[in-house]
């Protein structure tokens, strides 16, 4: 593997993880809102989140795998990965700890797994 080659997937993987948590801030803004205008529950907020997870990995995954021509299917759950290894930093950063519970976050990691799978191998 040479150098460039490496260098423009740190590139384009830079780039992808953006645009995913672009989406991401676009839609748990439009989640907010209708949280704010029909006062939803936790639960009905929990799934809304979920679903803004698998929905930014799933674009990951696609537009990953239009860039590797190649196992765009494991490139969707590396992506998947990234994500949510970045979202768990930044919680423990913010946080100052792990606030969520063992099985939400595991159902988190492997909805983002799947979803950016599924966006690879549909690319």
């Amino acid at each position: 593997m040479s150098m460039k080659y490496l260098t423009e997937c740190l590139k384009s993987i830079g780039k992808i993880l953006l645009l995913m948590y672009a989406v991401t801030a676009i839609l748990l803004f439009l989640l907010a809102v209708l949280v704010q205008r029909f006062n939803w529950e936790s639960n009905l907020i929990s799934i809304g989140v979920s679903i803004v997870y698998v929905v930014s990995c799933f674009i990951g995954g696609f537009f990953i795998g239009k860039v590797q021509q190649s196992k765009k299917f494991i490139w969707g759950i590396l992506m998947g990965l990234s994500y949510i290894i970045i979202m768990l930093v930044i919680t423990l950063v913010v946080k100052h700890g792990f606030h969520s519970s063992v099985s939400t976050f595991v159902t988190n990691l492997l909805l983002c797994l799947g979803a950016g799978m599924l966006g690879g191998m549909l690319s």
